[in-house]
């Protein structure tokens, strides 16, 4: 009964020569009206909007150009399938199966794609603007040049994949895993990211103002260069990552891992970094004015040539640390501790605000 509605009059339709400009076979579209299966079909350029059809198969078919809009196929299998250029806007593709497919250039604005397997597709070109991805596999595909804007991936699979220069603003992607993930130059403004996984990530110059990282893992990521203003990083795991010249200013890293980090050159004015470990950490010619490191940890440290006027360092341990050629001046240092620190060359050193003590 389900496809005696739609599918019957869209394959009349195409019979009569209604969509004379469709190259679909109209065997295959009877076919997949009468049996919801049509593996290998050729369906390109047709005609299915709105069609109901839950569990089709239609593996290795060609749908290259098809109008999909709001059609259902929850659960339906097209792996390997060309659906190229094709129009999903609005379907529902819930536990589809589009392993290997081939999506790139295809709109799936507002489609539901939630738990669907995309893993190895290519999805290059294609527009997912305003799509559910939610717990979606798409480890190792191509997404460059996507459209991702307003996209919920919350708790979605994305290891190894390429997002290079992607639009990811607004984007949902809670507890989501991209560990070695490709994010070059991609933009992540005001995204929703907290507990995501990013180990050994790549996201040198990308833009990630205002993004909600807190209690993330971006132990090994690369970061250099890249715009994470007023982020959220707080209790983030930032193990050896490199933040090499990046901007943090007003950034929140408080109780964050940030040991054996490279933060050489970055700008961190009037940052919040309170309880954060920086043990062996290179901040070496960086701006921290203003800054919050009150009760850190930053033995061993190498702050050399950096500016840390009216830094608050109160209760922070700075055993070890490189100071030589910093600028101290108005900075507070009640109960710091700073046994064997470097302070050759230090800049206003009288002007310092409280007393410190070795340890």
């Amino acid at each position: 009964m389900r496809r005696t509605g739609w599918g019957v009059i869209l394959v009349t339709a195409a019979v009569m020569g209604v969509y004379p400009a469709l190259a679909a076979n109209p065997e295959h579209l009877q076919q997949l009206a009468s049996t919801n299966q049509c593996p290998k079909c050729d369906l390109s350029g047709a005609d299915l909007r709105g069609m109901v059809l839950p569990g089709a198969n239609l593996g290795n078919a060609n749908l290259k150009g098809a109008n999909l809009q709001g059609v259902n196929l929850e659960g339906a299998k097209l792996f390997n399938a060309d659906i190229s250029e094709a129009n999903f806007g609005n379907a529902n593709l819930k536990q589809a199966d589009l392993g290997n497919a081939n999506l790139s250039k295809s709109i799936f604005i507002r489609a539901n794609l939630e738990r669907a397997n995309l893993n190895g597709a290519q999805l290059s070109h294609t527009d997912f603007s305003e799509a559910n991805l939610r717990q979606a596999s798409l480890s190792l595909v191509n997404l460059e040049k996507a459209n991702l804007a307003d996209v919920n991936l919350t708790g979605a699979d994305l290891t190894g994949s390429v997002l290079t220069g992607v639009n990811l603003s607004q984007v949902r992607m809670q507890n989501a895993v991209l560990n070695g993930a490709n994010l070059d130059q991609a933009d992540l403004t005001d995204a929703r990211m907290e507990g995501v996984k990013l180990r050994g990530a790549s996201l040198v110059g990308a833009t990630l103002p205002r993004v909600r990282l807190s209690r993330a893992d971006l132990a090994g990521a690369k970061l250099g260069g890249a715009n994470l203003r007023e982020a959220d990083l707080s209790q983030a795991d930032l193990t050896k990552v490199d933040l090499t010249a990046s901007r943090l200013d007003r950034v929140n890293l408080s109780q964050a891992n940030l040991e054996g980090a490279k933060l050489k050159k970055v700008s961190l004015v009037t940052a919040n970094l309170p309880s954060t470990n920086l043990v062996e950490a290179d901040l070496s010619n960086s701006d921290l004015r203003g800054a919050n490191i009150s009760r850190s940890r930053l033995q061993n440290a190498n702050l050399s040539g950096s500016n840390l006027s009216v830094v608050n360092l109160t209760d922070t341990n700075l055993t070890g640390a490189n100071l030589a050629g910093a600028d101290l001046t108005g900075a507070q240092v009640r109960q710091a501790i700073m046994g064997g620190t470097n302070l050759n060359g230090t800049v206003g050193l009288d002007k310092m605000v409280g007393r410190t003590q070795n340890p």
